[in-house]
């Protein structure tokens, strides 16, 4: 019995043969034969390892698709989670949208924004709010002390009534622009001032006993040397201020509009004659250019000057001699003369 490595064939064995009668008949030496071995033993480690490697790729993706399994349960796991925050922040957030929009519809009825909403005064209301106005009594400050603010009016006059409503101008934006600019103190201060009383009696007392006398209080306050400048308003209400100051601010827009007008005006008509000027500017550059082309008949026109020409007037001759200059007296003249002198 012919014994065979286990990796050898029969059929290899044969080849083999067959290719040593070849070489030994061609003169080829041994070495590429154990070149071809070392190859073929090159191939048979590369197949095996293949093999490996396709053996440890089928553990590790049969691992690696276990391992997804677990992955897959804990992601949907956490998406389920996910799901069920995102609906309860939504659910947060609608709430809170909801509590938004009835704060902001309680804020529209207490500033009577939404005239839709507003209720019809009944016909007690509507008296009551007539009796009421007609109680209330209005206080003019002619001057306001420096940098005062309307709360601070409101803490100093609610000693000796009570108030209901404080209006207080403020100072021209350009007299702040130039303090400011200058180095001034940066505060905002008012020139004049209105206070309503509840009661009219309390707002003629105010002004009859307060009126040009210090606002005194502690010792170190900043407004203890100032004085107040009050003035009771007679049939004087809330409602006239108001018209007032709704007057003033119509007349300052159209004043306004009228002076814009009168800008874009200026600015047309002088847009309109600048081009006028230039119109003509160019008419005359192409006369004279016309002119220097035409030859010797315009060099002459262009030598003559201008010739000024006066009016003469007839002059009437005097009566007498032309050679002594004396005039002749007629005999009229002479009596006359006599008569006279």
């Amino acid at each position: 019995m012919i014994t065979t490595p286990l990796n050898m064939s029969p059929t290899n064995e044969n080849e083999k043969k067959q290719e040593e009668k070849r070489r030994d008949w061609l003169g080829v030496e041994d070495s590429d034969a154990e070149d071809d071995d070392a190859g073929s033993e090159e191939e048979e480690s590369r197949v095996k390892g293949i093999s490996k490697r396709s053996t440890k790729r089928r553990k590790v993706d049969h691992v690696d698709s276990a391992s997804e399994d677990e992955e897959d349960g804990e992601k949907e796991s956490q998406e389920d989670e996910g799901g069920e925050a995102a609906e309860e922040t939504e659910k947060a957030s609608k709430t809170k949208k909801k509590e938004t929009k009835k704060q902001d519809e309680d804020e529209d009825d207490l500033l009577f924004t939404n005239p839709n909403k507003l209720k019809p005064l009944t016909q007690e209301e509507l008296t009551a709010s007539k009796a009421a106005t007609k109680k209330t009594g209005v206080i003019y400050l002619s001057k306001v002390p420096p940098f005062m603010k309307p709360m601070k009016v409101k803490q100093l006059l609610s000693r000796f009534g009570e108030i209901n409503r404080i209006f207080l101008a403020p100072e021209d934006p350009k007299a702040y622009a130039r303090r400011v600019r200058f180095g001034g103190n940066k505060k905002r201060n008012f020139d004049e001032g209105w206070v309503e009383f509840v009661n009219k009696k309390d707002a003629r007392l105010v002004a009859e006993t307060l009126n040009a006398t210090p606002i005194g209080g502690k010792k170190g306050s900043y407004y203890y040397d100032d004085v107040w400048n009050l003035k009771y308003l007679p049939k004087f209400k809330w409602h006239h201020l108001q018209a007032q100051i709704a007057y003033e601010n119509a007349s300052r827009q159209s004043k306004m509009r009228a002076e814009i007008a009168q800008a874009t005006r200026e600015n047309k008509t002088y847009i309109r004659n600048v081009e006028r000027a230039k119109m003509v500017k160019n008419m005359e550059a192409s006369t004279a250019s016309k002119k220097r082309k035409s030859g010797d008949n315009g060099e002459e026109e262009g030598k003559k000057k201008v010739i000024e020409v006066r009016r003469q007037f007839r002059q009437n001759k005097t009566k007498g001699s032309a050679d002594t200059g004396k005039v002749e007296t007629s005999e009229g003249v002479k009596r006359l003369l006599s008569k006279v002198f």
